[in-house]
């Protein structure tokens, strides 16, 4: 989890609109028109895939592990952390807003 506050964290500060998925295989870069635009930001667990959306002032984000049974998401907008079923047929969330709109109706723990 703390992997997951620190990622959010650096891409808050690091671009002004985000959006992307995330897997062991595609890991988080520098967008491009940044310095070091293709730089690795962080890597992700193995089998741990990732949502996050942020803006200059938000953001939302929904990981799992690919061979768990639940998912995590969380943003700026709350102190608490929401989990959902995951696996067997359940995709990982695709958050599109920056705020827990999406997932509020998630057991929150």
């Amino acid at each position: 989890m703390k992997k997951l506050v620190l990622f959010v964290v650096l891409v808050l500060f690091a671009v002004p609109v985000f959006a992307a998925d995330y897997t062991t295989a595609t890991p988080p870069k520098v967008p491009t028109g940044l310095p070091d635009a293709g730089k690795v930001l962080s890597t992700l667990s193995n089998n741990v895939e990732m949502n996050v959306v942020s803006s200059h002032d938000r953001y939302s984000a929904v990981t799992a592990h690919i061979n768990g049974s639940k998912q995590y998401a969380t943003g700026t907008d709350s102190t608490k952390i929401y989990n959902s079923a995951y696996g067997d047929g359940t995709a990982l969330l695709n958050i599109t807003a920056s705020d827990t709109s999406q997932y509020a109706s998630w057991t929150a723990l």
